[in-house]
């Protein structure tokens, strides 16, 4: 048993252990683990000591502090004012909603109330009670005057057309008739 064989050191680089192969199939592989290193204690880094030769680390004055908390209060007030504007916009929106229902509500209301009342106008009645209780009459010929009127809306008359200034001689004599 004295024979000598190849025997060939590999590092493995996966578990860092010393593996010893032997170049026959009939051993089995042996690993020799290395001898265990004493840990050595990382002591913490020191921060370099910004404030050791003042007396007291630096700190905020009274009137920074002051001015700090006026400011915070100042925002505190304009929040709450916004919140309020806010609240005030959306329950004016709801009402203005409320009311533009309303509103029409009661123009459906006035139509209906209108068309009722215009199909209960009997005209023939009307023409009827005008002629025969105040003495209405249609007016003559030479009495209606037609022009062309430049819009297609109504016309409102302020004072007499031109050239129609003086009444005719029919015109007094009908005046003087129905007057009396």
């Amino acid at each position: 048993m004295s024979e000598k064989r190849k025997v060939r050191r590999n590092r493995n680089l996966t578990s860092g252990s010393m593996a010893l192969n032997v170049r026959s199939s009939a051993l089995p592989k042996r690993r020799y683990l290395p001898k265990e290193q004493p840990q050595v204690e990382k002591q913490p880094k020191q921060k370099p000591q910004r404030y050791a030769k003042m007396k007291f680390a630096p700190s905020i004055d009274f009137l920074g502090f002051a001015g700090m908390m006026i400011v915070a209060a100042l925002l505190v007030v304009v929040c709450v004012g916004y919140i309020r504007v806010y609240n005030d916009i959306k329950q004016t929106e709801l009402s203005t909603r409320a009311i533009s229902r309303e509103a029409d509500s009661l123009k459906i209301a006035n139509d209906n109330t209108e068309n009722t009342l215009y199909s209960n106008i009997d005209l023939e009645k009307i023409r009827k009670t005008a002629i025969e209780k105040y003495g209405m009459v249609y007016p003559y010929e030479n009495q209606i005057i037609t022009y062309k009127s430049v819009t297609n809306g109504y016309v409102r008359q302020y004072g007499d057309l031109k050239g129609n200034e003086a009444l005719s001689l029919i015109e007094r004599i009908l005046r003087v008739v129905n007057a009396g």
